[in-house]
């Protein structure tokens, strides 16, 4: 290594100079990590001294205490977004890019030695990937780290959850196909319905319940048929098709059913003779619990001892559950005593004096005429009730737990199906995966037990880190009397979004705002409740507990009145916040509410949730999983967050610069946390959605409005302003635009590569891609839009918000091409009926409502919507005395809002995502929705990345194999041998960088401040024109700075060209294509970043020059035109470069006409700088009434 690279003599003390000489290691370390060690080679030696210089310099100004590797990390993520490469030691020494590297890196050293304000310009304007504003504005690389963590916070959420989610797809698309077989091949039909489905209606709109089906009628039980008589009716008559009920079937099983099952509401029961001979493991369980019941303090009863009658006598009988973790779960049951109609009763099993159990007497069930009573099956639960307190190990009662548990189990009369429950077709066929209901059962088991293990340690560390850092901060802040300190706590505070907090109970289950993870010896699972069914649970046990304190004849002391009291008035805070009726910018009513919902999950929530009304669908482990590990993430990069502030407010002493370094953070995580009250400036003029919120309730004020806006509701304002003006334009031609983005891989990587990627993936049905895709996380983005919009369901064109077709302008004289469709119907109908409206007139007007949520389809959907409805008349029918009528009113309000909500984001999702069906055997979503597209832009890309960063020699060893199973594009679950290598953490980085700087950040984490607030309808559609101005950019100043001048620039593209051409002349004369005579990036010889621009020339600015030319000079307009039609020659100028297309259309118009235009028309340029310009919401306007003017002309 060789000597300290400061002057030893200038640390006088020992302690420090040992940190010197470890600095100076780990520097060495990490400049080597990114460039390579110094090797003689001249450029790339003065790259490593020039960091050698700047890292030395950090060090002394930190006392040797900050961190080398954040710097060089940051260099080397900013440097591949950049260059839309890996930059590594393999690469450095190709070309001209140790040169480039060295004078980009210089100038902003230089910038970060003159201690560099982030201007405002950079703030609002740059996004945050391929831009140096965090580099140059801080030298020891924390902002740019901070913000890297900030723009992957959903990639590294879903990369964590993906092999549990992979998981669960896979078995439950396994318990699909065996059910769709068993339907097929007669052995289940919808006679095998448990317990019915309901929600269904018939002709007429009376509401039913489908329990069987004969040859050419249903049974059925009509819901206001007190008597519960089943009736058939016709087939025709039942509003419900036989694919849609028999797809009700298959989610009853594999959702409810299953649901069920994991959490004990459903046993397997076998009845067991007691005999002296009783399985040691049985007696084990059943001596404890009979210990248990002689130790039971009064008002605590034993959960596990349940009773049943027969011939007026009482039996008492424990359930054992035999151990987890085989296919099939069953409760052996034992009887345990009996009392007679007269009083007298026999004990079976007794307690000695020592306190064991022991037999008293064997009985049987035949003998004790329970054979029919008790029979082996399946039973549910008819209750979830309060047994008292949870007892420990010692048989002792915790203080302060509540055990309930699910009881007053009832033998089902329809039993599950055997060919769902136990049986499958047998092995796979054709790599086409069937399970049992019982697979899903055990697989579910082993999936809990390694997340629970995850989530209880995560959170727990987190939580007491986050203290002791925050403690750190304030204490730094303090001692530099930093300002707005207070403001700058309570940010950081509130980061961590109350609404998506973890906390670990004293019985170690982990809560969330609507769910709890019951961590259990058996039985465990998560359990969650819709919001609405949470705040019912509120309301109820606020008037429970309103009543106990009104009531004369309940003698409470002032201890246990106090609780009561203390209790309500954290249930009744809490209740105001989530009815939206709390001031959430208010710091110290957060704290309050903070504290309230801490005291609620960790004391109370057990005492007042009833679990059968918990959620039964199939979505709810999913949603667990990802809200839990979205929490984790969004509190890992909270605790980083402050950790690093502290570091950088403690490195930055005294620095004029420091304040705004601080804000600039803050905001940023605000941002990405979705904290809508974050800043948004474009220069003087705020845009943030707090400014928006103070001009809608202004607007409101004016035409006598009674509606307040805050920042989050201005927010989901202006988001649906743009998706409707998404639902106009971003129809299939866009898509098929939009696929032109796959260029800029090309330039960056080179089209040879580019194609083999695309091959590659194209061909991935029978190789391993599909399963590094999924690895790296950049699809995460698009599956979490679909779960959003979604609900991970589907769209029909009955969603249809807008539709656009030329014919339609033909069918209009020529007026329009958009008309509404179904979709904006329905909207508009619940949107015209008012909050106000919807509250305080008569039933006509809820009838309404209630009628057009009938028409929902079955599912997911329509049971949140009929629970709603269901929601509407509990509330109305709610005790006035305990409730207060703004909560009830805010209620009201959110639920219509829910319904507006699923139905515009289904408006909206019907554009980005519906196609028709596969045509031909291909799917064509994939070229003709956004979605599709957007998800093979990421795919190829990060195939093509790694591709070529296996040809640098990046990734190490190819040969070494490891299994991974996938879903392949048709759910089939597959397994394939992926190199280890391509699977790893840098394989990871590499990928996301490539899809960050080339498919660019699809949400406002990656994008400048101006974007966000009123910017989002301002600057819709700009920031893509921003992003790929400055992609384009950056690929010729990658070039110039690796130039020693203008001549030499001219020079190196001459040379690139003539190579390239020599390259195509001997690859098409030898018929070489293909075998290795083309584009090499591995070479040291090519000149890759000249090759780049010679790459963007050829491509996006000879598009723009093509494209201005086709649409401005008439006669090749018309040529191009006829040829091509006028959708051909959207892809041309979706491949444009933004600026200098409308740079080219404006040049061309002034030569061809001269600019002499009509006064009345609006010249071609001028359009082309409005789209540019202006938002699209004003453009559209300004086009639609010179387009009217045309026509009424």
């Amino acid at each position: 290594m060789g000597k300290l690279c400061v002057d030893a003599s200038r640390i006088a003390d020992q302690a420090m100079l040992s940190k010197a000489y470890a600095y100076e290691g780990e520097m060495h370390a990490a400049i080597t990590q990114a460039f390579g060690a110094k090797h003689g080679n001249k450029e790339h030696d003065r790259l490593y001294n020039l960091f050698v210089e700047f890292l030395i310099e950090n060090g002394e100004l930190s006392m040797w205490e900050s961190d080398p590797n954040i710097v060089m990390d940051g260099y080397t993520e900013f440097l591949d977004e950049r260059f839309k490469r890996p930059i590594r030691p393999q690469t450095i020494i190709l070309g001209r890019t140790a040169t480039a590297v060295y004078n980009i890196s210089r100038k902003i050293i230089a910038d970060v030695k003159k201690e560099h304000k982030v201007t405002w310009w950079e703030r609002g304007m740059h996004p945050l990937v391929a831009t140096a504003s965090a580099l140059r504005s801080d030298r020891y690389g924390i902002i740019k780290k901070l913000f890297s963590s900030m723009t992957k916070l959903v990639d590294s959420s879903r990369q964590r959850q993906a092999k549990y989610v992979a998981s669960f797809d896979a078995v439950r698309s396994g318990v699909t196909r065996n059910i769709e077989s068993a339907i097929l091949n007669g052995t289940v039909t919808l006679n095998d319905i448990v317990d019915g489905i309901e929600g269904l209606y018939d002709r007429d709109g009376n509401e039913l319940k489908l329990v069987g089906v004969t040859k050419d009628k249903y049974k059925v039980i009509y819901d206001d048929d007190e008597t519960g008589t089943t009736v058939a009716i016709r087939k025709q008559d039942l509003m419900r098709s036989t694919k849609e009920l028999n797809n009700d079937l298959i989610s009853l099983y594999r959702d409810q059913i299953w649901n069920e099952l994991v959490h004990g509401e459903m046993r397997h029961l076998v009845p067991q003779a007691l005999t002296k001979k009783i399985p040691d493991y049985d007696w084990k369980k059943l001596s404890q619990i009979m210990e248990r019941v002689r130790l039971l303090e009064p008002g605590d009863r034993e959960s596990e001892i349940h009773s049943i009658r027969r011939a007026g006598k009482v039996f008492k009988y424990v359930m054992i559950k035999q151990p987890e973790g085989m296919r099939g779960e069953n409760y052996h049951v034992y009887i345990t005593r009996m009392k007679n109609p007269d009083g007298s009763a026999i004990n079976y099993i007794g307690v000695g004096r020592d306190g064991k159990a022991y037999i008293q007497r064997t009985n049987s069930m035949e003998e004790l005429g329970l054979q029919d009573a008790l029979k082996q099956g399946y039973y549910k639960a008819q209750l979830h009730e309060n047994f008292g307190r949870i007892y420990n190990k010692k048989n002792q009662p915790i203080p302060g737990s509540v055990r309930k548990e699910f009881s007053n189990f009832r033998y089902l009369d329809k039993q599950p199906s055997e060919y769902i429950m136990d049986i499958t077709p047998g092995a796979e066929i054709e790599n086409i995966n069937y399970k049992s209901l019982w697979d899903q059962v055990m697989i579910t088991r082993r999936i809990w037990r390694s997340v629970a293990e995850d989530i209880i340690k995560r959170a727990r560390q987190e939580r007491k880190q986050l203290d002791k850092w925050l403690g750190m901060l304030k204490s730094e802040l303090e001692k530099q009397g930093i300002e707005g300190t207070e403001e700058i706590l309570a940010d950081m505070a509130n980061l961590a979004d109350i609404g998506s907090q973890v906390w670990i109970d004293r019985n170690g289950n982990v809560n969330t705002p609507n769910s709890t993870f019951l961590k259990k010896a058996i039985n465990y699972g998560p359990v969650m409740f819709r919001d609405y069914t949470y705040r019912k649970f509120l309301d109820e046990v606020i008037d429970e507990i309103n009543t106990n304190l009104e009531d004369p004849s309940r003698d409470y002391s002032v201890e246990e009145e106090s609780k009561m009291r203390e209790t309500l008035e954290n249930l009744e805070l809490y209740r105001k916040y989530l009815a939206g009726l709390v001031d959430r910018e208010d710091t110290e009513t957060m704290k309050a509410i903070t504290l309230a919902q801490r005291s609620i999950y960790t004391k109370h929530r057990l005492e007042f949730t009833d679990y059968k009304r918990r959620r039964k669908d199939g979505e709810v482990h999913l949603e667990y999983l990802d809200k839990v590990y979205n929490t984790l993430e969004r509190n890992d990069l909270t605790l980083d967050l402050v950790k690093q502030l502290y570091q950088i407010t403690k490195f930055n002493k005294g620095k004029p610069y420091l304040g705004s370094q601080i804000d600039w953070i803050v905001n940023r995580a605000k941002i990405s946390l979705g904290d809508p009250n974050y800043k948004a400036r474009f220069g003087p003029v705020d845009v943030s959605n707090t400014k928006a919120a103070d001009m809608l309730n202004k607007a409101a004020k004016i035409v006598g409005m009674t509606t307040r806006w805050d920042a989050e509701s201005a927010e989901k304002f202006m988001l649906k302003i743009n998706g409707l003006i998404s639902a106009r334009f971003l129809g299939m031609w866009s898509a098929l635009g939009n696929r032109t983005q796959l260029v800029n891989v090309g330039i960056a990587l080179g089209f040879k590569n580019t194609l083999e990627g695309m091959r590659a993936w194209n061909d991935r049905a029978s190789n391993f891609w599909q399963a590094v895709v999924d690895n790296t996380g950049v699809l995460n983005l698009i599956s979490m839009f679909n779960d959003v919009m979604l609900s991970r369901g589907e769209v029909t064109w009955k969603q249809a918000g807008l539709i656009s077709h030329p014919i339609i302008g033909v069918a209009t004289g020529g007026i329009t091409q958009t008309i509404p469709g179904p979709g904006m119907k329905d909207f508009l109908k619940v949107v015209k009926m008012g909050r106000e409206n919807f509250i305080k007139h008569g039933e006509r007007r809820t009838d309404q409502l209630l009628k057009e949520i009938y028409k929902a389809p079955k599912g997911k959907e329509a049971a949140e919507l009929g629970d709603l409805r269901q929601y509407y008349f509990d509330l109305m029918t709610l005790n006035k005395e305990g409730n207060s009528t703004e909560v009830i009113e805010a209620y009201l309000k959110g639920m219509l809002g829910d319904v507006k909500e699923a139905q515009f984001k289904k408006m909206v999702a019907w554009k980005l995502t519906w196609f028709f069906d596969e045509i031909g055997g291909k799917n064509l979503g994939k070229w003709f929705t956004f979605t599709g597209g957007e998800t093979e832009l990421r795919a190829i890309t990060v195939v093509v990345a790694l591709m070529v960063a296996g040809k640098l020699g990046i990734l190490g060893d190819l040969t070494k194999m490891k299994t991974r199973q996938y879903t392949d594009a048709k759910g089939n679950i597959r397994s394939a041998q992926v190199p280890e290598a391509l699977l790893s953490q840098e394989a990871v980085n590499i990928a996301r960088r490539a899809v960050y700087s080339t498919q660019f950040g699809m949400n406002q984490a990656f994008l400048g401040e101006m974007f966000g607030g009123m910017g989002k309808v301002g600057m819709q559609y700009k920031s893509y024109m921003i992003q790929q101005i400055l992609t384009d950019w950056n690929t010729f100043k990658n070039f110039t700075e690796g130039s020693r001048g203008t001549g030499d620039s001219i020079a190196r593209l001459l040379n690139a060209q003539s190579d390239v051409l020599k390259r195509g002349y001997k690859s098409v004369r030898k018929k070489e294509v293909g075998t290795g005579i083309e584009y090499d990036i591995t070479s040291a010889e090519l000149d890759h970043d000249a090759l780049a621009v010679i790459r963007l020339v050829s491509s996006r600015m000879l598009a723009s020059i093509i494209a201005g030319m086709v649409e401005v000079v008439p006669m090749i307009s018309y040529i191009a035109r006829m040829g091509l039609g006028t959708r051909g020659l959207g892809p041309m100028r979706s491949m444009e470069n933004p600026l200098v297309g409308v740079m080219v259309r404006t040049i061309l118009w002034g030569m061809v006409m001269g600019f002499d235009w009509e006064d009345d028309e609006m010249p071609e340029p001028i359009e082309d700088w409005m789209r540019f310009v202006l938002p699209p919401a004003i453009s559209i306007i300004i086009q639609y009434l010179y387009n009217q003017k045309e026509l009424i002309e």
